[in-house]
Parts: C-alpha cells; structure tokens; sequence
C-alpha cells in the first residue's frame, strides 16, 4: 500500500471527525452566547429583525451603517431566556404560526450529535493501532446521529423559510417581511453532517483494507526467534561437507562389496584345485 493512500485511509477520517465536532459545537452553543450563529432570519419593513437559534429567539434593529462602512448606530439585540423548543420566549404567536413546536425541541439532538462524535475520536486514534470494529460501529452510529439532527433541521426552517415568503406572513406580523434567509448555523450544520458522513466512509475503507491486507499503519518490528532466524554460513557448510561424506560413503561401499565377493570366489577355487591334485596323486 502506497504512503498516499494509507494517509488517506488513516488521518483523513480523523480530521474530518475533527472538524465535524468543532462545527457540531459551534452549533450546540449558538444563539444567546454567539449572535451570529443562528437557523433563520426574516428582516421586517420597519428596520427590525428575529433570528432562530438553537436554544433561543432575538430580535432587534440592525446596524445603521453609512456607504463607506462606517457604523452610525450598532445592532440592537433583544434575546428570549434559554430554554428547549423556545418554550420562554414571547413569540408564542411567530413560533406556532411558522413553525413546528416539536421538532423545535428535537434541536436538542445537535449536542447529542456533538458527544458523539467526541466519543468517535478516541476511538479512531486507538483504532490507529489496533483497528478494531469498535471505530466503524462508533463512527457510524454517530454519523447517524448527526445526520437526523440536519434532517429536523430541514424539516423543521425549510418550511418557516417558505411561510415567511408567503402571502399571509405580512397578516400575521403586521409588517411586510423583506428578506428571509438562513443563518451560519443551518450550513455549518450542513458542513459538519458531510464530515462526518466522509468520515465513516473513510473508516470502513480503512479497516476493510486492513482486514484484506493486514495492518499496515504502525509495522511493529517483530522479535526473530531462532526458528524464523536465516542458517549461518559456518552451518550451510558443515551440513554441506556431512552431505558430500555421505554420498562418497555410498559410492564407495558397492566397490568394496565387489571386492570382497572377488575374494572370496578366487579362495574357494583355490580350495576345489587343491582337492582335485590331492585326488590324482592317491590315484598314481
């Protein structure tokens, strides 16, 4: 495996979980700690504005700026206590008429999310050198998560979004609504959900990879035993010199069987010569 690839198998998955939990919190916290992290804004005809966030309402007057940019007057801003579902704000009639009460609690799941993918780093940098399945099954778990908080998301300010643009918003608010849009918060969301959904897909590359080929991120230098340990040269020879002796050894023993066979024939011809002499000269 080539250093590109591990790099893009291994570290990739882990910054993209990274960057997913930063958004994740940037979100969690939102709207009344940071002001400019917020789902929905709609900007009313008389210089007044609303801004969702996660966890509160704020409405206000925007920045009365001159055209080379300086500030006249800074924005004003007026921001509902912190509660789930903006269940203690004042803006009872907005939130019932525009939106879901319901899924506005279910914005709860966006620190949920965020633990979760907490909790995921730990187990990828462990995974790095022992992969278990324990860090695809906690990637993908909180990927899961995090992508069921966008999808409230969506359900949730897509359909205010399109409510505001409608006809009957100006009845309800006694203004005409001259711009809606969505605030910093709905895309860092949408950014920290892509993270994480390329991150799990990352990690399960990674350890099917690793089951295939086996691990290859950290090459732990295995101890060589006497077994695994190449012959030394002093013992290729003295097994060589044992090899050559035994085969002499054989080609040698048939000549030596010959001989003796030789012998031992000529000895007992000499024994039926000297028996047929000794029988002629008792005939004589």
């Amino acid at each position: 495996m080539k250093l590109p690839t591990r790099l893009a198998l291994v570290y990739a998955p882990l910054l993209l979980t990274l960057a997913s939990f930063v958004l994740q919190v940037i979100v969690s916290v939102g709207l009344p700690r940071i002001l400019s992290v917020d789902f929905l804004r709609f900007d009313l005809s008389f210089y007044q504005f609303s801004i969702f966030g996660i966890w509160s309402i704020c409405t206000g007057t925007p920045a009365e700026t001159l055209f080379d940019g300086t500030v006249l007057t800074p924005a004003g801003f007026n921001c509902a206590p912190t509660s789930l579902g903006w269940t203690a704000s004042n803006y009872s009639s907005i939130t019932d008429e525009f939106f879901n009460a319901g899924l506005a609690k279910a914005l709860v799941l966006h620190p949920v999310a965020a633990a979760l993918t907490f909790l995921t780093l730990p187990a990828l940098l462990w995974a790095l050198r022992r992969p278990r399945r324990l860090a695809p099954l906690v990637s993908l778990f909180s990927t899961f998560i995090t992508l069921i908080a966008y999808i409230i998301d969506l359900a949730l300010f897509v359909p205010a979004h399109m409510r505001l643009n409608g006809s009957n918003a100006q009845e309800t608010l006694g203004q005409a609504v001259m711009d809606v849009r969505y605030g910093a918060a709905f895309w860092l969301a949408l950014v920290a959900t892509v993270c994480s959904v390329l991150a799990s897909l990352g990690v399960c590359a990674a350890h099917r990879v690793r089951r295939r080929e086996g691990d290859w991120t950290y090459e732990s230098q295995q101890i060589i035993t006497s077994s695994d340990r190449p012959p030394s040269r002093s013992l290729v020879d003295e097994k060589a010199g044992h090899s050559r002796a035994a085969s002499r050894s054989s080609t040698a023993t048939p000549v030596s069987a010959t001989s003796a066979s030789k012998s031992d024939g000529e000895e007992i011809d000499y024994g039926r010569r000297g028996r047929r002499r000794a029988e002629q000269h008792k005939l004589d």
